[in-house]
């Protein structure tokens, strides 16, 4: 943090002459409520000079140390009528008040507003992210390393460099904890709960706005999130076309190029959009190599009363595995003594151990108003997934796989060496109906969720050193099917009492049900597993006035385990379904998770110059899955409730633009997670015995005990630097509280560089200046510590035309 302060100094210092010549304004509606995200361009009439802006949740704009002389001023947001105003300065500060005029087009409010919080209004705890702010940072890395400045956000990727698998983590609950939504269409896989961020691979070129929810989240629809949840809008269409094309180079042999089209408003009645793009990188580690490609298509129709809006996105992805973790000595470069090799190293060196999947998304979203108080939305969505990847497997028993000994003379072969393929063809619909009734003291919601999910997963053996004469090649040792049935209805009230209350009381009902059809290879095993769960929430704020403001809310989720949790499908010989009742498959011994959350805080906003945010939490746990220290063959951790625990903190967040030039965030958290009743095992590896073991009273694994986060923004005219900041806290990979296998603290700074002239924009990054080497996750396996390193100091340089 001494780099951090000494670099906020030096930029301080260098601008403090910067006074004289601005131009500041608020951009309001008729009824006087302030307009962001518009578009501000400020052109010298001299020069012809133009400088843009995009207006704050405020409003608020402002020009600084701008010359004397006359300047036009040009104010567009689509659903608005397009205002020109002309001022003169002359060493001096024009304060203005601009009003717009709507258009009679009605767009996406309306889509958008049901599962975001707005302060002062939502006693929850949250964070925004426009566009605007991470669109410098933006150039190949999957969401979950964009979102690493924001209170609570932990992520690694496989690659090291956020190319292709990458997790994220929300107050230290992994991403199958954590909800996530695309225009409210839930992401999470049906039967993992997991988010594949692969296939969806430079989506953030068309996302507008993303809120993360800490803690019980305000969705409406969806898998509750017991971390929270990660909620995604896309972009509005643009009322004029537009052409861009986008390039990328970076190290690694990282490249990215894509096109989008954009064909503004056409007869005031329609729009359309397209993007194509294909990114490749080579990785940091050894074949952790990607090769995907990315599309988007939609489309919307307006008229007086609503809108239409079809959505297609998705593409395949190839990418070459790289799940496992390596070894300390790996990592510290005792194998070879050459760190900077050593900690290369994929244990995965099967050449064709590569993943390839494709999951398009059709999404149609209408909405319509009956009247202005009024509301209906209604959103169809469907994706089908298929696809496999290929592992190979050293001298396995050929029993494992249903396959029979090999006898030759007085030989009798028991063993082989085997490729084996895996498969799924998958397919999830969904129907979410929501109703919106504004009334005199606020506004109450309706929402519901229907969502059937259908997968078939098959295994083969497509080669063996070792075959039986009379069997032939794809030899299938599983081929089971899986559905899902997932309905849920939630009842909302936001209540406001008096002037400076408003109460926000919410209920959710939903019925869960996993079914698991008889394998063909496994055939006794059949079986349902039903959950149903209600869930209250609610909050109060309270606002001082309109600078502070104070909130508290409680709330109730459940979360339903993963299927594999029951029962490990993919490895039929070795495993049997985890129920109590072993006859008819039932009471598992796996349940669901359950959680009360309680939070407290505080928001300051002053004007467009200062937000600040503090908040405390305590998370009351009973049946947290908990990671026991191993994993599957798919580096999927295996997991087991903790009878009872709790997660507490404090969270701090901060944006500070009270320096012309300078935009500043500063953003924290530090939290506590403690194993109340909890018991775990240890494990012989010589003997493969276990014995119990009591971990209650201990840390839980996987938290990083505190994660600091601090960045400074200099623009000026068309250029902006950025220096970036980020301190990861001490973080136990097991319930051991083993300090020999923590992941130590450590200390990460980037830069980000862009430059815009007419319609080229040039921008180019330094990741990890100072070349820290560590690793940003691990975890145990059969009583070894495993890490995932971070990559060396690597650069990406980015060319954008528009026209």
């Amino acid at each position: 943090m001494k780099r951090l302060i000494i670099i906020y100094l030096a930029l301080l210092l260098s601008v403090s002459y910067l006074f004289s010549g601005d131009i500041a304004g608020v951009i309001i509606d008729k009824n006087q409520n302030p307009i962001k995200s518009v578009n501000i361009s400020i052109e010298n009439t001299y020069t012809g000079k133009i400088r843009n802006y995009i207006s704050t949740k405020h409003g608020g704009f402002i020009s600084q140390n701008i010359t004397n002389g006359l300047y036009s001023i040009m104010i567009h947001r689509i659903g608005y009528e397009d205002t020109t105003i002309v001022v003169r300065v002359l060493d001096d500060e024009k304060i203005l008040k601009i009003v717009l005029r709507e258009k009679v087009i009605i767009l996406k409010p309306y889509i958008k507003r049901a599962n975001f919080a707005e302060i002062f209004e939502t006693p929850i705890t949250f964070s925004d992210i426009r566009y605007e702010d991470f669109n410098m940072r933006y150039f190949t890395e999957e969401l979950p390393v964009i979102l690493q400045m924001e209170p609570g956000i932990n992520f690694y990727s496989d690659d090291g460099i956020g190319v292709g698998y990458s997790y994220i983590s929300l107050r230290g609950f992994n991403q199958q904890r954590i909800a996530v939504l695309i225009n409210g269409v839930p992401l999470s896989d049906a039967e993992s709960n997991e988010v594949f961020w692969v296939d969806y691979a430079d989506f953030l070129d068309n996302v507008e706005r993303i809120q993360i929810h800490r803690g019980v989240s305000n969705a409406l629809v969806g898998y509750g999130g017991i971390g929270g949840l990660i909620n995604i809008v896309t972009k509005d269409y643009s009322e004029e076309s537009q052409w861009k094309t986008e390039g990328v180079f970076g190290s690694f042999g990282t490249l990215k190029y894509n096109v989008s089209y954009n064909s503004g408003m056409i007869a005031n009645k329609f729009a359309f959009y397209s993007r194509f793009s294909r990114i490749k990188s080579n990785g940091y580690r050894n074949d952790s190599w990607s090769d995907i490609w990315s599309y988007f298509i939609g489309g919307t129709y307006y008229y007086n009363k609503g809108n239409i809006t079809l959505n297609l996105y998705g593409g395949p992805e190839n990418v070459h595995l790289a799940y496992n973790g390596i070894t300390r000595e790996y990592l510290e470069g005792d194998i070879t003594n050459d760190i900077y090799n050593d900690r290369r190293f994929n244990p995965i060196d099967y050449k064709d151990a590569v993943d390839y999947f494709n999951q398009p998304h059709y999404e149609l979203i209408s909405n319509h108003l009956i009247d202005k108080n009024i509301g209906i939305k209604n959103t169809v969505s469907l994706y089908t997934g298929s696809g496999y990847y290929k592992q190979f497997k050293n001298n396995v028993h050929l029993y494992e796989y249903y396959l029979p000994d090999i006898i030759t003379g007085n030989d009798t072969i028991t063993r082989s060496d085997i490729i084996r393929k895996r498969m799924v063809n998958e397919y999830d619909v969904f129907w979410l109906p929501e109703f919106s009734l504004n009334h005199i003291l606020g506004e109450f919601i309706i929402a519901g969720n229907v969502r059937y999910h259908f997968a078939n997963h098959k295994g083969d053996v497509i080669w063996a050193e070792h075959y039986p004469d009379n069997i032939g090649p794809d030899w299938t040792y599983y081929n089971y099917d899986v559905t899902k049935d997932h309905y849920k209805l939630v009842l909302s009230e936001k209540t406001k009492i008096g002037d400076k209350f408003i109460l926000l009381t919410a209920a959710e009902m939903e019925y869960l049900k996993y079914h698991y059809f008889a394998d063909s290879v496994k055939t006794n095993v059949d079986f349902n597993v039903p959950a149903i769960f209600i869930n209250p929430k609610a909050g109060i704020n309270y606002n001082i006035n309109k600078i502070f403001g104070l909130y508290f809310s409680f709330g109730m989720a459940s979360r339903m385990p993963g299927l594999d949790n029951y029962y490990d499908a993919d490895h039929p010989y070795w495993s049997y379904p985890l129920f109590k009742d072993t006859m008819n498959f039932t009471d598992p011994y796996i349940k669901p998770e359950r959680l009360n959350d309680y939070e407290f805080g505080v928001n300051i906003v002053y004007g467009q110059y200062i937000e600040s945010k503090i908040n405390l939490y305590y998370m009351d746990f009973k049946n947290e899955l908990v990671y026991n220290g191993q994993l599957d063959d798919n580096g999927v951790p295996i997991v087991g409730n903790a009878k009872k625990s709790f997660h507490s903190g404090i969270e701090i967040s901060n944006r500070i633009n009270i320096f012309k030039h300078l935009d500043i965030i500063l953003n924290g958290s530090y939290n506590y997670n403690k194993l109340i009743d909890y018991m775990g095992y240890t494990m012989d590896w010589n003997t493969y015995t276990a014995d119990s073991v009591d971990l209650s009273g201990n840390l839980a694994g996987g938290f990083p005990i505190c994660l600091f986060f601090g960045s400074i923004k200099y623009n000026i005219n068309n250029f902006s630097i950025e220096i970036m900041d980020r301190l990861v806290g001490k973080q136990y990979i097991g319930n051991t509280m083993d300090e020999n296998t923590a992941i130590r603290p450590y200390n990460i700074v980037n830069t980000n560089l862009s430059y815009m002239y007419k319609c080229f924009e040039l921008s180019a990054n330094v990741n990890n200046i100072f070349n820290t080497l560590t690793a940003t996750n691990g975890y145990m396996d059969e009583g070894i510590a495993y890490y995932f390193p971070n990559a060396i100091r690597n650069y990406n340089m980015k060319l954008r035309i528009s026209f």
